[in-house]
């Protein structure tokens, strides 16, 4: 064995013994903690130099795994948004429920929205929950109504809507916005209590950050300056607590983004005062050069 075969091997085998997979934004990272950065470099580079049949034969007599060189290769990848499915999710007290969700065709645009019609779900003497319509548009928004029965003791219900969106970025304007009524089925008064600052909250992502529009029943918020950052990810979550002995609520909430605008009554930023102040200051001395010029 060649001096530079059984430095190839020993190389694999440290990597080998080494390589950790971390996946950021659809793309592989190699982390090598104890291996040199010229070492790793020479050897990368050594790997791609090598024709197909080297490469087999550093496979087969160093044993360096065909996953090992799938990482390798995928490693030089360009960076990807990580894909995220749409999910909604409906949790009672402890007990977590996946709805299922259509794609649908957006138009004739070839866009795909996803929707839940008529979803309905119930646990007998405890509780039952309906989504009546549902709709995550990548757009962004997110719509939905629902319908809550609490036949037993109080029930806390949190459901979660998030959605894919084309990447938002700043400006943008966020709104949202709750209405809903509240049955007394037992004839003993009703109540609904958020198991948050609001019943209904909504986030952006990744990292998730709140819009700062979250809302109660019968209120409304935005449109407002949204939080600076590029979004990939709408959330909607609507949490609270219901009195039970057969009380029932019924919801009905929106979440959306609107990018690439400002409220007209938008105050400008000290900055862009400074900026404006310069370049009139600037119009104003190209007309006195010009004045004397003359």
């Amino acid at each position: 064995m060649s001096q530079e075969l059984a430095a190839h091997r020993w190389q694999a085998r440290s990597l080998a013994a080494r390589l950790s997979c971390l996946f950021s934004r659809g793309k592989f990272l190699i982390y090598t903690p104890s291996v040199p950065a010229p070492m790793l470099d020479n050897f990368l580079e050594s790997i791609a130099m090598k024709t197909r049949k080297s490469l087999l034969a550093l496979r087969q007599r160093n044993r360096i795994l065909a996953p090992s060189a799938l990482l390798l290769a995928v490693s030089a990848l360009p960076v990807q948004a990580i894909p995220v499915a749409p999910q909604v999710t409906v949790t009672a007290d402890n007990d977590v429920y996946n709805v299922p969700l259509q794609e649908v065709s957006k138009g004739t645009t070839g866009e795909v929205t996803y929707e839940i019609n008529s979803y309905e779900f119930e646990v007998a003497g405890e509780y039952a929950f309906t989504i009546n319509r549902a709709r995550l548009d990548p757009d962004p928004s997110i719509t939905y109504g629902i319908t809550v029965v609490d036949f037993g003791a109080p029930t806390t219900f949190l459901f979660s809507f998030t959605t894919p969106i084309a990447p938002t970025g700043s400006p943008n304007l966020v709104g949202a916005s709750l209405i809903g009524t509240l049955t007394d089925g037992g004839n003993d008064g009703v109540t609904i209590t958020s198991t948050g600052a609001k019943i209904q909250s909504s986030q952006v992502g990744t990292p998730f950050t709140t819009m700062g529009v979250d809302v109660n029943i019968g209120e409304s918020a935005g449109p407002l300056v949204g939080p600076i950052g590029s979004w990939n990810l709408l959330s909607a979550n609507v949490g609270f607590m219901l009195s039970g002995g057969g009380d029932s609520a019924s919801l009905s909430g929106t979440a959306s983004i609107n990018e690439g605008q400002l409220p007209d009554d938008t105050v400008p930023e000290p900055t862009t005062l400074v900026l404006m102040g310069l370049g009139l200051a600037g119009i104003g001395y190209q007309r006195r050069r010009s004045k004397k010029a003359a």
